[in-house]
């Protein structure tokens, strides 16, 4: 499997595990882009008001969707740390690993999918 595909993997997984805490996700209608640079693609996440995955879309960097409430640029092994309770969210980002973009509180409510 290449880094695309793990990427992929990766995302399913996310998606599963947003699905999994729909209500706690609801009402939240947030749309989600992570851009893994090292891949050079970016996943769009569009969370419904049921609090379950509406879309999940993969397209080629450098696109940007304004559409996206928040946008978190990283890399696949450091997303693949963070599933994987290896690496720290915050130390990443501290670190320089993560950059992030728009509202934070977003991004805050739909963390907690990425462990």
């Amino acid at each position: 499997m290449d880094k695309e595909e793990y990427a992929d993997s990766l995302m399913e997984k996310f998606k599963e595990k947003l699905n999994s805490m729909a209500d706690s996700n609801k009402g939240q209608r947030k749309t989600f882009q992570l851009c893994l640079e090292d891949v050079e693609k970016a996943y769009l996440i569009k969370v419904g008001e049921d609090g379950t995955v509406e879309e999940l879309n993969k397209k080629p960097l450098p696109e940007k969707d304004d559409s996206a409430d928040i946008s978190v640029y990283t890399t696949v092994d450091v997303i693949d740390g963070i599933m994987k309770k290896e690496l720290n969210a915050m130390m990443a980002m501290m670190q320089g690993k993560i950059r992030i973009e728009g509202d934070m509180s977003a991004l805050m409510k739909l963390a907690s999918a990425f462990t």
